[in-house]
């Protein structure tokens, strides 16, 4: 019996992950990448052509979903937290696929076009 409850609180827990994920936006996904990498909101911020403000809210909307922190704020510095780095990391290669996908996308327009000027000729 208190098997079969772990297992169902378990599975509780695991529907309720995977929920927030679904509110992950690219956009929050490219935030945390930048802030990682500069370490810094403000340069970050400057990157992707946001305010710092912007950056910061989609930063914080992003924690709330998840439940945890991702950076350590100080008035002098900002360090990023294992769960930072972990989201991070996962948010460059979801990132870099979706370059992969925007190229391939834009190869095949170009093919496309190609094709259909020498099919008219």
């Amino acid at each position: 019996m208190l098997a079969a409850n772990e297992q169902s609180n378990s599975l509780s827990a695991s529907q309720r992950s995977h929920s927030t994920i679904d509110n992950v936006e690219i956009r929050q996904l490219m935030c945390v990448e930048a802030v990682s990498r500069h370490r810094h909101f403000t340069r970050a911020a400057e990157e992707l052509h946001v305010t710092q403000s912007v950056l910061s809210h989609q930063i914080r909307q992003l924690e709330r979903e998840l439940g945890t922190p991702l950076f350590e704020r100080t008035s002098r510095r900002v360090a990023v937290t294992e769960a930072g780095r972990a989201v991070a990391a996962r948010a460059r290669r979801v990132l870099a696929e979706l370059d992969g996908v925007r190229r391939a996308f834009v190869e095949f327009v170009r093919r496309r076009h190609a094709l259909a000027r020498t099919s008219s000729a």
